[in-house]
């Protein structure tokens, strides 16, 4: 996850970027999604969760 937010705010203060890719922008995002999959649900969302469930 570091690894992405360093990349990202590279490329936010305009270096690297014309290493960027849609794939490599791709590759960034899914990586990200699965570590945000990877956290547990926020407490706001309790009660609605257990009604679905």
């Amino acid at each position: 996850m570091t690894t992405v937010r360093n990349d990202v705010q590279a490329i936010l203060n305009g270096e690297d970027e014309e290493d960027m890719t849609q794939e490599k922008f791709d590759e960034m995002m899914n990586n990200w999604l699965i570590n945000l999959a990877k956290q547990p649900p926020s407490s706001w969302s309790a009660n609605d969760r257990v009604w679905c469930e």
